[in-house]
């Protein structure tokens, strides 16, 4: 009766312990991710488009103001 009172409760213990670290592993796993995915849209926010080119106007075919 003693010997399976102590397997039961290493066992127990384990299945604890052993949740308890899966259950870490899983939170700092999405956290990594999420962390990442953050800096991948900030890195694509910093990219600057390039200013829309304005091309001249051709000063033959406005009309003279006088």
């Amino acid at each position: 009766m003693k010997i399976a009172m102590v397997v039961t409760a290493v066992s127990t213990v384990l299945a604890i312990v052993f949740g308890i670290a899966s259950f870490n592993t899983m939170l700092t796993a999405n956290m990594m991710a999420a962390f990442q995915v953050g800096l991948s849209k900030s890195e694509q926010s910093q990219v600057t488009n390039p200013p829309p080119t304005v091309t001249p106007e051709n000063p033959a075919n406005q009309p003279e103001n006088e």
